[in-house]
């Protein structure tokens, strides 16, 4: 079978694991993990040490900070990415000469 059909085999699945569950399950609450935290913490009576600087935040400046921290942390693995997988101008020469003796 060809790659192309493997693709839309894989992509046809994975549409498939994110529309069934709303299909089988309409009526169901679909909930994160912080929302799960925050009401087993609440239960405990777990009173906070101190408020926050800022008060509470509108939920768009909650979801643009959010969405920072996701970019500089991208931008963090791309660098050490980058440098780890960086070729030396001296591996690159030795690189070059090595396919001109092969030649």
């Amino acid at each position: 079978m060809e790659k192309k059909y493997w693709y839309l085999i894989g992509v046809g699945l994975i549409i498939m694991l994110c529309v069934v569950p709303f299909i089988v399950n309409p009526d169901a609450e679909y909930g994160g993990a912080d929302d799960a935290a925050g009401e087993m913490i609440e239960e405990t009576g777990y009173t906070p040490w101190f408020e926050s600087i800022f008060g509470d935040l509108p939920s768009e400046t909650e979801s643009m900070l959010f969405a920072l921290q996701a970019a500089i942390g991208a931008l963090i693995i791309g660098f050490v990415l980058g440098r780890v997988t960086k070729k030396t101008p001296s591996a690159d020469k030795a690189e070059i000469s090595q396919n001109n003796a092969d030649n």
